[in-house]
């Protein structure tokens, strides 16, 4: 997955996820992933949210970054929806190749 870089020009932004990430004892990364997923659950739930939410519109290169980090937050929650389903796979714990007694299975 390519590593997308998101660049916060506002100094509110900035500072609103900064303390977001200390109050939850988060990185700023989680901390703001966080915040868009319940802002999308939120949109989702209750679309009167986007009655009245300020409309402001995005340039074209904010819009993509935006679309970027939307994306990237699904990426993540399907990912981590995953997990328990994940096989074994290479690495130092090779238990899953071995019976109780500690023979190849």
């Amino acid at each position: 997955m390519k590593t997308e870089v998101l660049v916060l020009d506002s100094g509110e932004a900035i500072r609103l996820a900064h303390e977001r990430a200390e109050r939850r004892g988060v990185t700023v990364d989680a901390a703001v992933i966080e915040s868009l997923r319940l802002a999308r659950a939120a949109l989702a739930t209750d679309k009167s949210v986007l009655e009245t939410a300020p409309s402001i519109p995005l340039a074209p290169e904010q819009q993509k970054r935006d679309d970027c980090l939307l994306e990237l937050a699904q990426d993540l929650e399907l990912a981590q929806d995953l997990a328990p389903f994940r096989k074994p796979g290479p690495g130092s714990d090779h238990s899953d190749m071995y019976d109780d007694s500690g023979l190849p299975l």
